[in-house]
């Protein structure tokens, strides 16, 4: 059986609603996220307004690239200094051994 509802302008019964992509945002300058909006197919009453929960995936799949990216470089950073500082140790280290007068037996 199909659930229906009313809409509260027309006082028709609903049995599916039109849906429409629109911006999500703070501000019309600061729009974040795609939302749907559910509107009254006969009079386009608006219903109710949701965020895209495709959108916010990606969003995510996004964000978690974006961190994924900052790790790596941040890491390829880390190897590059560890290898500078092991070069100059080892120089260091030859550099020491070339002075020491070899031992006479």
């Amino acid at each position: 059986m199909k659930k229906a509802g009313k809409c509260p302008q027309c006082d028709t019964l609903l049995s599916y609603v039109k849906a429409e992509k629109i911006a999500v945002g703070p501000s019309l300058k600061q729009i974040q996220w795609q939302g749907m909006s559910f509107l009254c197919p006969f009079c386009s009453t608006i219903l109710g307004i949701s965020i895209d929960p495709v959108d916010v995936t990606a969003l995510k799949v996004e964000a978690v690239a974006e961190i994924q990216t900052y790790v790596r470089l941040c890491s390829e950073s880390i190897v590059k200094q560890a290898m500078h500082a092991t070069t100059q140790e080892v120089d260091r280290l030859l550099r020491i051994r070339l002075k020491r007068k070899p031992k006479r037996q």
